[in-house]
């Protein structure tokens, strides 16, 4: 994915939407773009985080304690941003879990709880003063934001719409990538790509054009690029259906789609695989059975 993007708000109250994780250079490249707005880390008054995934929000706690800032985040993350180790203690547990029941093999298995392992270490839990629901709105940066509400690739994800136009998408859009949808709809834990997709079309129609996603570089046509999003996970689903003519775990599913990939990235085919698995079987298109510990899916007669 690369560097996270961190955005200052300059005028009164100034605001930090996301913060970036607690890795080597990050605190010092933080100061440094704020001191490119003519800020220090003390003049802050707000940080606003757009869903609870470390890297967007790892050094938070720092800032905080720094600067004085109330921190505001989204209602449905709030606990991972909170108790951000305890909480992504039980979701590595439920991540191994699943990973056995999709047939992923026993060595790439260890080679991901070390890739989880490190990724508890890229901040700390912080205090939420605002807990941001659909609709909220609060000024930042001498204008007034709005919070979005798009979960799927989170419980909580939510957009920040600026008033002057831009939109602050988090994980929710970014250029080049299709962000992985959370799993675990089928059974109530977690939301999925079907919320995912409802976000999308949300999207679509707000009004504005210009996106800063918490990656990568703008997009300039947001309404437009949610649309492609959107008609590229319909492809992406009639590609798995085609590999459903026999039973098939969704680690099966996730090598044929994406080959090979890098012990860092083989979680996100293997949730990749998962989503649209989820989704088909929902709409009827796909079965599935749990066999000797594994579920198997099968395209639906």
């Amino acid at each position: 994915m690369g560097a996270v993007n961190a955005y200052i708000l300059p005028r009164a109250p100034a605001t930090l939407v996301d913060t970036g994780p607690a890795v080597d250079g990050a605190w010092e490249a933080l100061q440094q773009g704020m001191a490119s707005a003519g800020l220090a880390l003390a003049d802050l008054e707000q940080i606003a985080i757009t869903h609870g995934h470390v890297d967007h929000f790892g050094l938070a706690a720092a800032v905080r304690k720094e600067s004085g800032a109330r921190v505001l985040a989204p209602a449905g993350d709030a606990d991972m941003v909170v108790d951000f180790h305890a909480t992504y203690a039980r979701r590595a547990q439920r991540y191994g879990e699943v990973l056995r029941e999709t047939g992923t093999p026993d060595t790439l298995r260890e080679g991901l709880a070390g890739f989880f392992a490190h990724l508890d270490t890229l901040g700390d839990g912080v205090p939420v003063d605002v807990l941001l629901q659909d609709g909220d709105t609060f000024e930042g940066g001498g204008e007034l934001l709005t919070a979005v509400h798009t979960p799927g690739h989170s419980r909580g994800s939510t957009c920040l719409l600026a008033a002057s136009g831009p939109l602050f998408t988090g994980d929710t859009v970014i250029l080049g990538i299709t962000p992985i949808s959370a799993f675990g709809g089928r059974d109530g834990l977690s939301v999925g790509l079907a919320d995912y997709l409802t976000s999308l079309d949300r999207l679509s129609v707000l009004p504005a054009r210009l996106a800063l996603p918490g990656h990568r570089d703008p997009v300039r046509d947001i309404r437009g690029y949610a649309r492609d999003i959107r008609r590229h996970h319909g492809a992406r689903q009639i590609q798995v259906l085609s590999l459903l003519a026999e039973e098939r775990t969704a680690w099966e599913v996730s090598r044929l789609l994406f080959g090979d990939l890098p012990v860092t990235e083989v979680f996100l085919g293997i949730v990749e695989a998962l989503a649209h698995l989820e989704v088909l079987e929902a709409s009827g298109r796909v079965s599935s059975r749990e066999r000797d510990g594994l579920r198997r899916y099968v395209r639906a007669a």
